[in-house]
């Protein structure tokens, strides 16, 4: 991944990240047909991985809000313990080729999807017990993803990142539409 953040996507080759891996570049490609495939694998890894402790939080006990709100702070928490894979995300698959970016993007769209779902099911038991008003449970969950997407997508081209305690509660006041503090 530091191989990729580094060089960029297009720069880096399989003999770089070979090295860094400390493998030979033909033990790497008995692993991976390409650095395509290496590439995909990884994000799609870390992906399904971050989405598996979402949906755990959100499938949780206790008030729907509660479970919105420490989602937030579980996504926040994942991307500060892998600075690296926000920065590969953000910086690379943006422009990645075409060719890879169809497949790679259906694969990235099925667990978007399956993370757009978790939270407007959480929002409909919020709306159901009177803990969120004015707006569809999918309307709730398109807000609160494009906070999450604006604020990360800015985050990652700060040269100090914020920690993700401080993240969480700038997107949830985002969120409720309360105003930032002066500090």
């Amino acid at each position: 991944m530091q191989v990729f953040v580094e060089k960029g996507f297009h720069t880096a080759t399989m003999r770089d990240v070979a090295q860094a891996a400390e493998f030979s570049v033909g033990k790497l490609y008995l692993h991976f047909s390409s650095k395509e495939a290496l590439y995909q694998e990884m994000l799609d890894q870390h992906l399904a991985e971050l989405l598996d402790r979402v949906e755990a939080v959100l499938r949780g006990t206790g008030r729907a809000r509660q479970r919105i709100e420490d989602a937030v702070r579980e996504q926040l928490s994942y991307f500060e313990e892998n600075p690296l894979l926000l920065k590969l995300f953000v910086n690379e698959t943006l422009g990645f080729e075409m060719r890879l970016q169809a497949q790679f993007g259906r694969d990235v769209m099925a667990k978007y999807q399956r993370y757009q779902t978790g939270l407007v099911k959480t929002f409909e038991a919020g709306l159901a017990a009177g803990e969120f008003m004015g707006a569809t449970s999918e309307d709730l969950a398109l807000k609160l993803s494009g906070i999450l997407n604006a604020l990360l997508t800015v985050e990652v081209q700060r040269p100090e990142p914020r920690p993700a305690v401080v993240l969480a509660e700038v997107a949830l006041r985002l969120f409720y539409g309360s105003p930032l503090p002066n500090h």
